[in-house]
């Protein structure tokens, strides 16, 4: 990833600015990280909010980046990913997180599934089950992101 962009993104992240929300990039509660990082970065792309959605010109999504978004900064996919050498951290972080309307029961479960087949963790999945802002900044900046294909 772009370490400005990034730089950029983790003080939105931490700096307090932006209420967090789940399921989407935005709503009326707040924003997900992807939100945060797609308003970061709305000037530099000639991005903008309509609604739940950012758009930059035909590109639309209210849940994931669009491609505009993932090419100029730089990082592999639409839901960037943590590598899979931090799934045993999350397991043993986040173990005790509960959620009854998830598919999983907890985070640790869906990352013990994920950490079985050798996938990452999608941020948006961090976001979803509850972990903070500052503490998706601190994973991003400890971890760094998946390779694109993995």
């Amino acid at each position: 990833m772009n370490a400005a962009i990034q730089d950029r993104w983790l003080a939105a992240l931490r700096g307090g600015g932006y209420s967090q929300t789940q399921g989407q990039l935005r709503d009326d509660h707040g924003f997900c990280c992807l939100g945060v990082l797609s308003d970061v970065v709305a000037d530099d792309v000639g991005g903008k909010w309509d609604d739940d959605d950012f758009c930059v010109g035909p590109e639309k999504s209210s849940y994931a980046l669009v491609p505009s978004v993932q090419e100029h900064c730089k990082i592999g996919t639409l839901d960037p990913k943590l590598p899979t050498k931090a799934n045993p951290f999350l397991i043993a972080f986040y173990g005790d997180y509960t959620e009854d309307d998830t598919a999983y029961d907890t985070l640790a479960d869906y990352v013990r599934d994920n950490t079985e087949s050798k996938n990452p963790v999608p941020l948006s999945i961090l976001n979803d089950h509850g972990v903070t802002f500052a503490e998706i900044a601190d994973l991003i900046e400890t971890f760094g992101f998946a390779e694109p294909d993995a």
